[in-house]
């Protein structure tokens, strides 16, 4: 600037636009001519001057139709960033050229005799050299298409295709004739859950769509946001500007598209600035208007794309419209028996009935899993049934290799399982004492799945999947929901023996909306598992200032849905009272959980022999008295435990544990002076065990206790 002060009036200079913000730009350039883009008339007259600089001819001439559609093809860039004006119209007449090009050489090499037949007009522009040629029907050509139909279903997307190539054609004479072109939008949405074939079908489409001839360059191109994300602040917008100018003409599909969004992933609802900016971008490039020389498919999970597309930029959805999303379902059982089927056959394998039953079976338990991977699952369990076959072949020396017949324990070590159910069921109570009704009722059950199922009904709409337990602390509530999962599991309800234990807290919101996505949050990671809501009479103290009733309304309602209903065991535990009236806060609370367990006090002889069993397991055994003292020392035990039963928060189980390592920590302390027992194990005198009792006792009275004398165990 301070250059040109001195030369002002010498020297012309000419600016193709302002340099910085200099006032003194102002002063200098006192004169500004503004040159506003090409309108198509313009364009169009340009177009004929440089048809006519090469000498070519325009068929239908210089105000036909061809020249007025290139010059209007050219112009719908108009509103974009960095529009060329002559600068595109010449890209455009490249294009042309080589059409007109690739036309004349191929007529010239169908000629037998150029005496006879007439060579082409070297000099003429065609109307299909100028605009392309029209829409061909590619269906019985085009790979893809004959791959679209060979997959099930998918109807919607067929039917999309077919209209696609109708309304494209239309378009084509509409343009000829000078008409308004019908709008015709690309761009789509393909959602659904992982393994469900929609990025397949997405680049499928994709490719017709190209063969169609819809986009200029016919070639897809596959992307996913990691392409688009930059690692500092406008590298995001750079990036993407960059693959939607490379993608022009092309069809560009986006996988994974909901990674662009983090919100609900983050507990928020906002998502980083890389991301926003990719969004951006992606929204000031796309538009939805006829004729535009780009598709784009963004393709990935339901809830994360829909939450996505309300929360982010509000032009992301006008670009692709959320109603006419290509939607993607979880498969029934019959369509995973099928892939399974499929699979097997492009391996070569074959499976026994049996085996049979068992995969479908084990595919039916795992549709329940959260994130269920539907055709990528099927794949991967046939792969595990696989490799345990190859293991059991290994030790069969006289087999044929070449013939892999699958059996049951090849897809499920443990098929039988139900077989031995009730057995398998007693056995995991073992240790646990006045739990005979409970196992009981849970045999019942077992012996109901099997001769249901025997009868080829299906047992899941009979068992009970909600349970209320009710009791005092360490009576074995968090126990037994644990053994609930492996009973659920062996009956063939659950996908997984797992148990997702919580409180209240994990379930009640901190702010007005935070508690549903909470409760939805974890049913989702309970699917096919058990829930086990312990301290759940905490949900029933609502109150003014707090989301208790939210909560427990949302549990309600995520029971009633499908996606939840009889796929996953819930569990609320809690004190006998509390849980009472935790069942009155939500009328269809009571209706929801009908079963109730009942988990009574440990009595006296119980917690003896319950402390018996736990200090067996250290190696310590209860030691019987020479003098015959044992009646009278069992009697003070029995006391003791009945006066440590009435200090406050006395925790049962829990309590007997801590007592058993009091126990256990006294023997291995004091093992020098156990030498004359080294045959027979180690032991504890019922005088020791008294005295520890004892100790125990006056600790807890501290805490308070009823109305008891010490001395009334002495």
């Amino acid at each position: 600037m301070e250059m040109l002060k001195d030369i002002s009036e010498k020297v012309v200079v000419v600016l193709s636009e302002v340099l910085g913000s200099s006032p003194a730009a102002r002063w200098l350039f006192p004169r500004q001519l503004h040159f506003e883009d090409y309108n198509d008339d313009e364009l169009r007259r340009i177009f004929v001057q440089m048809v006519g600089q090469n000498s070519f001819k325009i068929e239908q001439g210089s105000l036909g139709p061809f020249p007025r559609i290139v010059a209007q093809r050219v112009g719908r860039s108009r509103e974009e960033h960095g529009f060329g004006n002559v600068h595109e119209l010449r890209l455009a007449y490249g294009k042309i050229l080589e059409r007109h090009s690739t036309r004349i050489r191929q007529r010239v090499s169908e000629i037998e005799d150029s005496w006879t037949e007439t060579l082409p007009d070297e000099h003429l522009l065609t109307g299909q050299d100028i605009i392309g040629p029209e829409p061909e029907d590619v269906r019985t050509k085009s790979k893809a298409w004959q791959e679209l139909q060979k997959m099930a279903g998918l109807e919607e997307i067929k039917t999309a295709v077919n209209q696609l190539l109708s309304r494209s054609k239309i378009n084509y004479q509409r343009e000829i004739n000078g008409m308004k072109l019908l709008k015709t939008s690309l761009n789509r949405i393909f959602i659904g859950p992982p393994g469900t074939g929609k990025t397949t079908v997405a680049k499928l489409y994709g490719q017709i769509l190209a063969d169609i001839g819809l986009v200029s360059s016919r070639k897809v191109i596959y992307k996913t946001p990691g392409d688009f994300i930059g690692q500092y602040i406008g590298e995001s917008e750079t990036k993407t500007s960059a693959i939607l100018d490379s993608t022009k003409g092309k069809i560009l599909i986006i996988d994974d598209a909901h990674m662009f969004y983090h919100g609900s992933e983050l507990g928020s609802n906002e998502t980083d600035e890389f991301r926003l900016g990719c969004i951006d971008i992606l929204v000031s490039k796309i538009h939805n208007k006829p004729g535009e020389d780009r598709c784009v498919l963004l393709v990935g999970y339901p809830d994360r794309m829909e939450e996505m597309l309300q929360k982010c930029n509000p032009g992301l959805r006008r670009r692709f419209p959320l109603e006419e999303a290509f939607r993607f379902h979880d498969y029934d059982d019959n369509r995973l028996q099928e892939i399974l089927d499929i699979k097997m056959e492009e391996d070569g394998i074959r499976a026994s009935p049996e085996a049979m039953k068992v995969a479908a079976e084990l595919l039916c338990r795992a549709r329940d899993r959260p994130n269920f991977g539907n055709g990528g699952d099927v794949v991967n369990f046939l792969n595990q049934a696989k490799v345990r076959h190859r293991e059991r072949m290994s030790k069969i020396t006289d087999v044929d290799a070449m013939d892999i017949v699958l059996e049951p324990e090849d897809f499920d070590p443990e098929y039988n399982r139900g077989a031995t159910a009730a057995d398998r069921c007693r056995a995991l109570f073992n240790g646990l004492i006045g739990f005979e009704d409970t196992i009981q009722r849970f045999q019942t059950y077992q012996r109901i799945a099997e001769n249901l199922r025997r009868n080829d009904k299906d047992p899941r709409g009979i068992i009970p999947f909600t349970y209320i337990f009710k009791g005092p602390p360490g009576t074995g509530k968090t126990h037994t929901a644990r053994i609930i999962g492996q009973i659920f599991y062996d009956m063939g309800f659950l996908s997984t023996n797992e148990v997702i234990e919580c409180s209240a807290t994990h379930l009640i919101g901190k702010y007005v909306g935070h508690t549903g996505p909470k409760v939805v949050e974890l049913f989702e990671r309970s699917l096919g598992k058990v829930l086990f809501i312990d301290e759940a009479y905490r949900l029933g103290f609502g109150g003014e200032g707090n989301f208790t009733n939210e909560a427990v309304g949302e549990i309600v309602d995520c029971m009633t849905k499908p996606r939840y209903y009889r796929k996953m065991v819930i569990v609320m535990a809690g004190y006998t009272h509390d849980m009472d009236r935790l069942m009155k806060v939500n009328a269809g609370l009571r209706g929801r959980f009908a079963t109730e367990i009942m988990f009574t006090p440990m009595g006296s002889e119980s917690a003896l022999k319950h402390l018996c069993n736990l200090i067996a397991k250290q190696d310590i055994q209860l030691l019987e008295a020479e003098d015959g003292s044992n009646v009278q020392e069992t009697g003070i035990m029995m006391s003791l435990f009945e006066m440590l039963a009435k200090t406050k928060g006395w925790s049962n189980g829990r309590d007997m544990q801590t007592l058993a390592g009091v126990v256990t920590e006294y023997v291995y302390g004091n093992i020098d002076g156990f030498d004359q027992w080294q045959g027979r194990g180690l032991c504890i005198t019922r005088k020791d065990l008294i005295r520890l009792m004892r100790d125990m006792l006056q600790q807890r009275m501290k805490g308070g206790m009823n109305e008891v004398v010490l001395k009334e165990v002495d």
